[in-house]
């Protein structure tokens, strides 16, 4: 779910939310929406984003799982990996697709 020189990873999500996240595809560190496509720091850890009004995005790759925030939220948007299909692409490159899908959050 993020990109990181020599380790490159695809990731794509598809989740019901109220906001208007739509799917995001983080290997090409962009999150989309129904307003437009923004590019995010997909990295471990939290930060915030250029996507107008999200005031948070955490990737915890050890634990399989991500969430995000928008402003005016009293709570966050949690996402699990469901499953990954994680391949060599080249000389010092993993490429692969992790799917995440919504899911209660208990962190």
């Amino acid at each position: 779910m993020y990109l990181n020189v020599p380790v490159l990873f695809t990731a794509l999500s598809a989740f019901a939310t109220t906001a208007s996240a739509d799917w995001m595809n983080v290997g090409m560190v962009s999150f989309h929406t129904a307003n437009g496509d923004y590019s995010i720091d997909a990295d471990n850890g939290c930060r915030g984003t250029s996507v107008p009004d999200m005031i948070e995005f955490c990737a915890d790759y050890a634990r399989d799982r991500a969430h995000f925030k928008f402003k005016g939220w009293t709570t966050k948007s949690c996402l699990h990996v469901t499953s990954s299909d994680i391949n060599t692409c080249g000389t010092g490159f993993t490429c692969g697709t992790m799917i995440f899908e919504p899911v209660k959050c208990t962190w």
